[in-house]
């Protein structure tokens, strides 16, 4: 009952149908490109609307390299410390700034073209970031830092809905787990995100549930 069977159910079937809706993801497409017109390490392919239905979408020609090809990079000549800082700033504005994320940035939507810029594809998975998910998320990674955990935990508790019978103890003490693992990771395996991610994916057995667009985000930055 926790894990909320029907709604994830009929979450999926909404996402679905406005991946399937090109008219949808040619928008999401422009709403990025508008919000990192400034930018020029970021490239945001265009859409051609005389020629783009619900169920035809026409961009704009992206010659370039799939992220994680180092071979075709090195025959390339690609800057890696310019385009690390352009994969920063692709990652952390449209969640800290903008609001709006690409909820679906693996190796092959997310390019290399000409300059060293990253280029975005397939817009059709998007999450939506409030003001004050941005404000507690980035207190949670803070505390997360300073090893302050009981401070981490509370600003990510301010995020979730409590079902009548939640066990919050329970998951403070898995989340606390999970913390020290990172904390105690001798290998560098172990990263924020990731962490992030498995305490979201730990609280609905405890009676916690995170906003869709917490779990979308992060997805995203693992």
């Amino acid at each position: 009952r926790n894990f909320r069977p029907r709604a994830a159910a009929k979450e999926f079937a909404e996402y679905t149908l406005k991946e399937l809706d090109f008219v949808t993801e040619g928008k999401n497409a422009d709403r990025f490109r508008y919000n990192f017109r400034k930018d020029k390490g970021i490239k945001i392919p265009l859409i051609y609307w005389d020629y783009t239905t619900r169920r035809v979408l026409t961009m704009e020609f992206i010659d370039g390299i799939r992220m994680g090809d180092l071979h075709a990079m090195k025959k390339k000549n690609v800057n890696h410390t310019a385009l690390a800082e352009n994969c920063t700033r692709a990652c952390s504005e449209p969640i800290l700034i903008h609001g709006f994320f690409h909820a679906d940035p693996h190796p092959g939507n997310v390019w290399v073209v000409k300059g060293n810029k990253v280029c975005y594809l397939d817009y059709g998975m998007v999450g939506v970031v409030t003001k004050e998910m941005k404000k507690q998320m980035l207190l949670f990674f803070r505390s997360l830092l300073n090893k302050e955990i009981d401070s981490a935990l509370r600003h990510l508790l301010k995020l979730t809905e409590q079902l009548p019978d939640a066990n919050t103890e329970q998951f403070k003490n898995d989340a606390t787990e999970i913390i020290y693992s990172l904390y105690l990771d001798s290998t560098k395996k172990k990263t924020l995100a990731k962490t992030f991610y498995h305490i979201i994916s730990s609280a609905a057995q405890h009676g916690i549930i995170f906003p869709s667009n917490m779990v979308l985000l992060a997805k995203a930055l693992m």
